[in-house]
This record gives structure tokens, sequence and C-alpha cells, in this order.
């Protein structure tokens, strides 16, 4: 019996407990590092109008956006009509997010007064 980093030397095979060894290190260790990058977004919203004092809020399908909790992730007045928050995601993600004033009866409309369906974007890579 060879132990599992053996080589028999007259055959030439290698023992099948070191290749499955190898191929658990390469899927779980070495893989992730590869394949996982991750990608700064900056969300970026200039409202047409916005009560004096308002807040606008994101929140989406991702424990950074607060899992679709409406007032705990406010955006950063950054001007007079800018507001902006950026976040940091792996690539590959399907993010889901809306926009509210803290509450969802205060959700963002459109110019007809009808709320917007989700809002969707796959991190690709850096992007505003």
């Amino acid at each position: 019996m060879y132990r599992s980093s053996e080589v028999n030397r007259s055959t030439g095979s290698i023992n099948v407990n070191f290749m499955r060894i190898l191929l658990y290190t390469l899927l779980f260790v070495i893989a992730p590092v590869i394949t996982l990058h991750s990608a700064e977004i900056t969300i970026v919203v200039i409202p047409d109008t916005l009560p004096v004092g308002a807040n606008i809020y994101i929140t989406g399908n991702q424990p950074e956006l607060e899992e679709w909790i409406p007032n705990r992730v406010a955006l950063d007045s950054v001007g007079k009509k800018r507001w902006q928050k950026s976040f940091t995601f792996d690539t590959g993600l399907n993010l889901e997010f809306k926009f509210t004033r803290g509450a969802w009866d205060n959700e963002a409309v459109d110019f007809n007064g009808i709320e917007f369906a989700n809002f969707r974007h796959i991190v690709k890579g850096d992007t505003t």
C-alpha cells in the first residue's frame, strides 16, 4: 500500500488519495482566489423634486442594502440635487434595489406617480 503522496514507480500512476487531495486543494483554495473579484458600485440619484429636508434611501436584495428595509441606508447629499453612495460587491452578483424617502409609502415614483420596478444591475466591474 502506498502513502497518499507516493507514486507507483512501476506504473507511474499516482495514488488516488493524493489526486483527491490535489483536486480539493484546487477547487476550494486556489479557484476562489482566482475567480472572486470585487467592484465598487457608486449609486447616484438626481431627483427632479424632493421635499425640503428629505433624505433618499436605497434598499435591495443584498445585506449591504439592508435586504429591503426601506430606511436603513441613506444616500449622501453631495450637492444641491445630487445624492450618492458607494458599495463594494463581488463581480457577477445580480443586484436589485429601490429608492425611498425612508418608508414604502414614500417609494420613488415616475412622472405619473407610478412606482418603479426594481432597478437591476449585474456587477461586472467598477461602475457609477
